[in-house]
């Protein structure tokens, strides 16, 4: 019961405005942390990656260029087509109900 007391003195003690910033503060830690990591042991793991984001932008352009040709294709885009790909397979042909 004591830790129930205590638990609720201190959420009432909390201002909303507060809670608010430390997490702003706790987001910009993260990103940043990210970032120093990169600058700090990316060379160790990623030798012959970039280390600065113009960097990594130009190369990323780079491989996308690989791909120009390609197109986006899902497997929605084969159905219907199938009996053409799979002709052991056959669809079935279903009536439809007569609607009065």
């Amino acid at each position: 019961f004591f830790w129930v007391l205590l638990g609720k003195r201190k959420m009432a003690d909390e201002s909303a405005v507060a809670n608010a910033q430390n997490y702003e503060d706790r987001v910009n830690k993260e990103l940043l942390a990210q970032r120093q990591w990169i600058k700090d042991w990316g060379s160790l793991y990623a030798p012959d990656e970039p280390l600065d984001y113009f960097g990594k932008i130009a190369q990323l352009e780079e491989r996308t260029k690989l791909y120009a040709h390609a197109t986006a294709q899902s497997t929605n885009s084969d159905y219907g087509n199938y009996d053409k790909q799979y002709p052991e397979f056959k669809q079935k042909k279903v009536k439809k109900p007569d609607i009065i």
